[in-house]
């Protein structure tokens, strides 16, 4: 890691009361303890390598946003335009976004003031689904004019943060010409809490490893002007990797689950859900579908919930090695529907290898599966809910209730068990053999003594395995999924050290800190522009009537967060700004300067 350090200074003034200079001297004393250095995100040094490119836009339509009144979707063309346009001196099409000054991010609904915070306005076809080696995306633009606030971002996997964001990079009318803006794909990533649940407190966010929708271009207030775009790309610089396939001189069989060459095999699968519901409280009744191709809706105790189908599983007589293997039709979901096989606690055991194949009727060439791990301490294992997670008897008669087990975080709320994702994509029509690294999966959630596990965010271990669960995902919702799954085995494989990781996890991870988006009055605080080397930063404390107020000096646009903290443990972050931002600078009361500050660069 590079290191930046923080300088800091004291004006010299006036104190009214003898304890505003008690105040500043104990402010002052830690200021300097925690004066040391501020780690830096350091690039990997690969060869930059363009993955994709798309030049070519289908968005001509003016920009419309569901939540307008009808008035304001009507006369939408007023305030905005997107065309593809020719480019005389390029000698091809390009892109062209216009925004009024006046375009309608704020309205009246009623009595009522509505807002919005970003808008996509541009998508790359098909980036609903991104490899692990991709780390950036460069988008050539030219600002004609105003100014424009930007970031790449999409819709996330239900069971983990959604929706997520890059950096939000501010580009205007000053720079003459075209400029590329490159947007980091795994730093210094944004979110909102719009509808995850219990992956609400996660520490940090995928961006890669999780998409579920098209990667877009969005726009957030309070943008205006005249933006053109050249062609966006899909750039690795070697932070992810391939995902690993290992040869068999590298392959040590340690043990078979199952090759479902008997029907022996099928009782260690099963389906479960991860929708929250009282399996003690009314029996669901009225199941109506209200998608087309995925979900629906129980009622419980008179309430509507959202609900998915089962996956359905049987034996079936096809395999690449013998006669049978175990066969999964599910229609994408929102992954909140699985299907599960228990694993053994096996020693010396670091990946799982599976031979699979999956069908999907529909023009994709390849198919997206995502795997849960769950684990558990072998003190725990016996005491996790495979019986009092079942469903109701009576349940078990409806097809569109008859999941095997629920295990949202409420019905094993007691328990004590840790989860994992990993993704991995296949050729359709195409039986192929997986490698599914323990290393690779990546702990999203944990409860009771299952936080142990997770702690430090150590890899998944092959003694606390509990079972594998799989699913077909929203991309391919658009038609049944069929899984083909055989030939499933507990492996080690002798890989060079890094060499098992595909999607690139950050390695400061245990010291991450989650803030929400919803807890700024908009996603600003959150702008970095960090293409240039970081430079120190200066904090002046100047005591003034009941008040301590902290101006910030050092490189222009360069960001800094003041936090907060009452014991030394827990930190609070109280202000993110900008040196040289039009902000005034931070003020608190003189009495809550006895609480201790730092400031952070990034």
């Amino acid at each position: 890691m590079k290191k930046g350090t923080l300088l800091m200074s004291i004006k010299t003034t006036t104190f009214s009361e003898e304890s505003s200079i008690r105040t500043v001297s104990l402010l002052w004393q830690f200021l300097l303890t925690v004066a040391g250095s501020i780690s830096l995100f350091v690039a990997a040094q690969a060869q930059e390598q363009v993955i994709a490119t798309v030049s070519r836009f289908t968005h001509t339509v003016p920009i419309v946003h569901s939540s307008w009144p009808v008035e304001l979707r009507n006369n939408a063309a007023l305030y905005s335009s997107r065309s593809n346009v020719w480019d005389e001196a390029a000698g091809k099409t390009i892109y062209r976004l216009t925004m009024a000054p006046d375009f309608p991010w704020e309205w009246k609904s009623g009595a009522q003031n509505q807002r919005l915070d970003a808008l996509p306005v541009l998508s790359p076809i098909d980036w609903d689904y991104l490899p692990p080696e991709a780390d950036e995306v460069w988008i050539r633009l030219r600002v004609i004019s105003g100014r424009f606030n930007l970031a790449m971002g999409c819709i996330n996997l239900a069971f983990v943060p959604s929706d997520t964001f890059t950096d939000i990079r501010i580009v205007d009318s000053s720079v003459d010409g075209w400029q590329t803006v490159r947007f980091s794909l795994h730093q210094h990533l944004i979110r909102n809490f719009r509808r995850n649940e219990f992956t609400r407190r996660l520490p940090y966010i995928a961006l890669t490893r999780w998409i579920q929708e098209n990667l877009m271009l969005h726009v957030f207030r309070p943008s205006y002007g005249e933006l053109l775009v050249d062609r966006v790309e899909l750039v690795s610089r070697g932070l992810g990797q391939r995902f690993p396939t290992p040869n068999s001189d590298q392959l040590t069989h340690v043990a078979t689950v199952a090759d479902f060459e008997s029907t022996n095999d099928l009782a260690l699968a099963f389906t479960f859900s991860t929708v929250p519901i009282d399996l003690l409280g009314p029996q669901p009744t009225n199941y109506t579908k209200t998608s087309q191709f995925t979900s629906g809706r129980i009622t419980v105790g008179g309430k509507a919930i959202q609900w998915y189908e089962p996956p359905r599983h049987s034996w079936v007589d096809e395999s690449t090695n013998g006669l049978h293997s175990l066969e999964v039709r599910q229609t994408g979901y929102e992954s909140f529907a699985f299907t599960g096989l228990r694993l053994p606690p096996s020693e010396n055991v670091n990946g799982i290898l599976l031979t699979v194949r999956a069908d999907h009727s529909s023009s994709l060439t390849n198919l997206v599966l995502d795997f849960l791990a769950y684990a558990a301490t072998p003190e725990a294992r016996s005491a996790f809910p495979w019986t009092n997670s079942q469903p109701p008897a009576a349940w078990l008669e409806n097809p569109t209730l008859s999941f095997d087990l629920f295990l949202s975080q409420t019905n094993a709320a007691k328990e004590s068990y840790a989860m994992y994702h990993l993704r991995r994509v296949v050729p359709n029509h195409q039986w192929t053999q997986l490698y599914l690294p323990l290393e690779d999966f990546a702990g999203i959630y944990a409860a009771n003594e299952g936080t142990n596990i997770l702690r430090d965010f150590q890899p998944l271990q092959s003694t606390n395995l509990l079972f594998l669960g799989f699913f077909s995902p929203y991309r391919q919702l658009r038609a049944e999924t069929r899984i083909l799954l055989d030939d499933l085995s507990l492996v080690r494989a002798e890989l060079p050290a890094g060499s098992a990781r595909s999607y690139w996890q950050n390695p400061a991870i245990p010291q991450a800190q989650l803030i929400a988006l919803s807890e700024y009055s908009n996603y600003f605080g959150h702008v970095r522009e960090r293409d240039r080397p970081l430079g120190p930063i200066s904090i002046t404390l100047i005591a003034e009537e009941n008040r301590l107020s902290m101006p910030v000096t050092g490189p222009p646009g360069q960001r800094y967060d003041i936090l907060k903290s009452e014991d030394l443990r827990d930190w609070e972050a109280i202000r993110t700004g900008y040196v040289d931002s039009s902000e005034d600078p931070f003020t608190i009361d003189s009495v809550k300067g006895l609480q201790f500050f730092r400031v952070v660069s990034e």
